[in-house]
């Protein structure tokens, strides 16, 4: 049952502090507004490490598409790219990841509500014949069968971590580890918290004790 830490700590000495304790994390290039040479640092660890920049945009700026290919020479694991994100952009990062040996998650988030299954699965296919390494499904949830509609999405699939958002829907981010999801999200302090219902470290362990049990 793995976690994997969200970097959003902005102050590098923090930042090397929390990479040193975690196995697993993802470093929100947006967020930190590292320098190539800052990066370094944090990569040097030698940790698995998603690299990941968010943008409200379906065109990214040359800053993300910079920000990524670094990460990438310096030892990502793993780029995380939106599903909706230019095709040509996607498919030039996606080169540049093979180069070096860096897997490809494509990911889809829809903050206002869960989809119905059949335009999910379309989704997942679609990522999928793009390239993607690992598929991530994260939706907001309103109704209880949003959470059932989720979990079904494990059906026949591998290498897909799919969760509800809102804070109602915590516990989807621990089941989805039963299901077959490789990790989920977690965050250090509450200051770091980047999603409604996203749990801590402690939250996440102490829940998946009780789930285990």
């Amino acid at each position: 049952m793995k976690g994997c830490m969200v970097l959003t700590e902005n102050r590098l000495r923090r930042a090397l502090a929390i990479v040193e304790m975690f196995d697993l994390l993802e470093v929100r290039l947006d967020i930190c507004g590292f320098k190539t040479s800052q990066l370094k640092e944090i990569f040097a660890f030698g940790k698995d490490i998603i690299a990941t920049y968010r943008e409200d945009s379906t065109r990214a700026s040359n800053h993300k598409m910079d920000q990524l290919k670094s990460s990438i020479e310096l030892g990502a694991k793993y780029i995380d790219l939106e599903y909706e994100l230019d095709e040509e952009q996607q498919e030039e990062l996606m080169i540049h990841a093979r180069g070096y040996g860096v897997k490809v998650i494509i990911s889809y988030h829809n903050f206002e509500k869960t989809p119905k299954i059949e335009e999910l699965k379309h989704i997942i296919i679609k990522a999928r014949q793009k390239g993607a390494d690992l598929v991530k499904i994260a939706t907001r949830v309103n109704f209880r069968d949003d959470c059932l509609t989720l979990f079904n999405l494990y059906q026949g699939e591998d290498n897909l971590i799919a969760f509800g958002m809102g804070d109602d829907a915590k516990f989807t981010r621990v089941t989805s580890l039963f299901l077959g999801a490789p990790f989920t999200y977690v965050y250090f302090l509450s200051r770091n918290k980047t999603a409604e219902g996203q749990l801590s470290y402690k939250e996440f362990d102490l829940m998946v004790k009780n789930l285990s049990s």
